[in-house]
């Protein structure tokens, strides 16, 4: 599969009409490769600059089912960083769980590791290279997105055959340790348990 992305030349907080084209895009590529998305979900098709890390956002209290995304540091500024960190999230897309108020959204080590797979695979399918995209090297992601390429054939095909062996529609934040152990009967456990125990941000040292 070639690269179908194309980056504008311009400076992306003064282009943004080229925002949505760019979530769509990734968005059908992430589908081609993990099955369809949740359409009971309304995305939002603009993409927000924020000044936190890139994550999903739920903007309307009052509805369950309206998200989007908003972009994080550095990318008011380059377009390689807005698609690293859109290729990323439109993952998350694909079933977004809204937290309870006030609560932290809630993944696991998996769904982190194929966002994180999904956000390289772009880049290395476009030619993008660089040292700028630091989300990647945060330790908890770099751990997830590990943990994602152990899987047997590598990152991207394992994310696709859990997909095809779930029921579908299934997140990949809800694939348990068994469910992983039917998939790939050879995975170890300790692996297993690893990839299916929720995700934790901010934490800093992994054995």
């Amino acid at each position: 599969m070639r690269c179908r992305i194309v980056l504008p030349a311009t400076r992306p907080e003064h282009d943004i009409q080229n925002l949505p084209k760019l979530q769509h895009d990734l968005l059908i590529w992430a589908e081609e490769l993990f099955g369809e998305r949740d359409t009971s979900w309304n995305l939002v098709p603009q993409p927000m600059f924020g000044n936190r890390n890139p994550h999903i956002f739920y903007p309307d209290p009052a509805s369950l089912k309206l998200v989007m995304i908003k972009l994080g540091q550095g990318a008011r500024e380059k377009w390689t960083k807005v698609l690293f960190q859109l290729a990323h999230e439109v993952v998350h897309l694909l079933n977004p769980k809204r937290p309870d108020p006030g609560e932290r959204p809630i993944t696991s080590y998996l769904e982190e590791g194929v966002a994180c797979a999904f956000s390289s695979y772009v880049q290395h399918m476009c030619g993008i290279t660089g040292t700028d995209f630091v989300r990647d090297d945060l330790p908890a992601y770099k751990y997830a997105h590990r943990l994602v390429k152990r899987l047997p054939k590598g990152n991207i095909a394992a994310a696709k055959r859990i997909r095809k062996e779930m029921p579908p529609g299934t997140p990949f934040s809800s694939v348990t340790r068994e469910d992983l152990l039917r998939i790939f009967p050879n995975l170890d456990m300790e692996h297993a348990s690893a990839l299916t125990s929720m995700f934790e941000r901010d934490k800093t040292e992994f054995s």
